[in-house]
């Protein structure tokens, strides 16, 4: 074989493998490429999205939740001598308002009551809520509202009452063990009136009555409408087909979580590499859809410059209630840190991606942290 034979067979080959090379390139920068400049997809159109924050659960997945919280009930400590009297005007204070057992009224004397003691934020209180609604459904209890959270200004809560208090009310105080591990003791408490002042952050507490609880979490006529006013100005008048574009919502948290007494408690921040590969999971999971992500925060500032791309929208500043309104409406969620974003998923009723890395390992956070209690079995740990 002669030089120049030689000299034009290399150059063919080192041609095909340039092309080859630029047509891989091509390919996967349409399709789901993350760079510097943030995350591009392939161009398709989009509908606008209708909010409906009380999708089902899947029966597969409720199934699983059930087979997996058959946990044995361990011994229960005795609280029989924890016992606080509230006179009738102080009552109000405690519990203006009450959701009561279907077919009970606000004056029936043999009525019980469970009150929790509101603890943290919107996240907080609504496991707070959830969890007491699912122990009070075991005793035929009514669940206490605090006037110190205003949720019938966010939710359409079946059976809520305004109670008139005619008598003192005795307590029984009853305590978890752990802040975010199921404890079966709190379904068997005592016949007694009964007060919580506990997180009950688990998802166990109430899994049995997840159609109720969604119920209870409808948004009011204004949130929703809020929420669809910054859908519609946060994607405009573009045309994504509803059948063929999927919907995922990012939360982001990161102002608080940055704070010094929080990080030593043991919160984190989830990482942008972290986002990056759940939203590359996200799309790898529906290759029949286009996916859309709607990002909303804490830190506007902080997405817009690290989580931009052509298939990204960040949401603007909104109430907190509006925010999990957005987050609802989604098909499916990557979650950050936190108990916002977890409603925010669980009531999206989708695909799931929480960050693995919270709370940090061996933290105060951490040691009453149960991982299983905590985050749905069907939900997808990522780091």
């Amino acid at each position: 074989m002669n030089l120049t034979s030689l000299t034009h067979r290399r150059v063919f080959a080192a041609a095909i493998l340039a092309c080859t090379v630029l047509w891989i390139l091509k390919t996967y920068d349409s399709e789901y490429k993350i760079s510097e400049d943030g995350l591009h997809l392939p161009s398709t159109g989009f509908q606008e999205r209708s909010i409906s924050p009380c999708t089902d659960l899947s029966k597969d997945e409720l199934q699983t939740m059930l087979k997996s919280s058959a946990t044995p009930t361990p011994s229960c400590p005795s609280s029989s001598n924890k016992r606080i009297l509230t006179p009738k005007k102080e009552l109000e204070k405690l519990c203006g308002w009450a959701i009561l057992p279907c077919g009970y009224s606000p004056s029936n004397a043999s009525m019980r009551y469970l009150l929790v003691t509101p603890r943290g934020r919107l996240g907080n209180q609504m496991f707070q809520l959830a969890s007491s609604l699912g122990i009070a459904s075991q005793h035929g209890m009514a669940v206490c509202l605090s006037p110190k959270v205003p949720f019938l200004d966010y939710f359409k809560l079946r059976g809520a009452e305004k109670i008139k208090w005619t008598k003192t009310i005795t307590w029984l105080r009853v305590s978890e063990r752990s802040w975010a591990s199921f404890d079966p003791c709190l379904l068997r408490v005592p016949h007694d009136n009964i007060h919580l002042s506990e997180y009950l952050q688990s998802y166990r507490y109430f899994h049995h009555i997840w159609e109720t609880v969604r119920q209870h979490f409808t948004f009011n006529d204004t949130i929703l409408s809020e929420a669809r006013e910054i859908l519609d100005s946060v994607w405009h008048k573009e045309s994504y087909p509803r059948g063929e574009t999927a919907v995922v919502g990012v939360h982001v948290r990161r102002n608080d979580m940055l704070f010094k007494h929080n990080k030593a408690w043991g919160h984190v921040v989830a990482t942008r590499a972290y986002f990056f590969k759940a939203m590359r999971w996200m799309i790898g999971s529906m290759p029949n859809k286009t996916v859309l992500f709607l990002v909303v925060s804490d830190d506007i500032a902080w997405c817009e410059r690290f989580l931009s791309g052509s298939y990204v929208r960040v949401a603007p500043p909104a109430s907190a209630s509006v925010h999990l309104a957005l987050l609802a409406s989604c098909d499916h969620v990557i979650m950050s840190t936190g108990t916002f974003g977890w409603w925010g998923a669980w009531m999206a009723g989708g695909k799931v991606v929480y960050y693995k890395n919270y709370p940090a390992e061996n933290s105060p956070l951490a040691k009453g942290f149960n991982r299983t209690d905590f985050f749905l079995p069907s939900w997808v740990a990522l780091d």
